[in-house]
């Protein structure tokens, strides 16, 4: 008796490591200059400067680890796409038509 339960889809991320490398290098920049001007205490006299400082540090930083996550997840949950904002979603039952459209893609050769 063979069993009719599929089996699972093997998780795989699609994405481009250029753009990884970039981003990540570009958010770790601006949270380093955010933490250096936050440590170098020229700045804990304004107030201002501060929270300009910090909001940079932690932009910075936030873009530097959500670079590391970026792409498209592929398992047996659905699709995941992973952007710098936010993460989407879309489960199997709710896609009706794959199309892979003609220019250069995600998937490895």
């Amino acid at each position: 008796m063979e069993s009719t339960t599929p089996s699972p889809i093997p998780t795989q991320t699609l994405h481009r490591p250029g753009q990884r490398i970039v981003l990540f290098m570009v958010g770790s920049g601006f949270a380093l200059l955010g933490a250096g001007a936050l440590i170098s205490g020229k700045v804990a006299a304004d107030p201002a400067g501060v929270v300009i400082y910090t909001a940079i540090l932690a932009g910075g930083a936030w873009m530097a680890f959500r670079s590391c996550v970026m792409g498209v997840r592929i398992d047996s949950s659905g699709l995941t796409e992973r952007g710098l904002g936010r993460s989407r979603v879309v489960p199997w039952c709710g896609i009706s038509v794959v199309n892979t459209g003609g220019g250069p893609g995600l998937a490895p050769d």
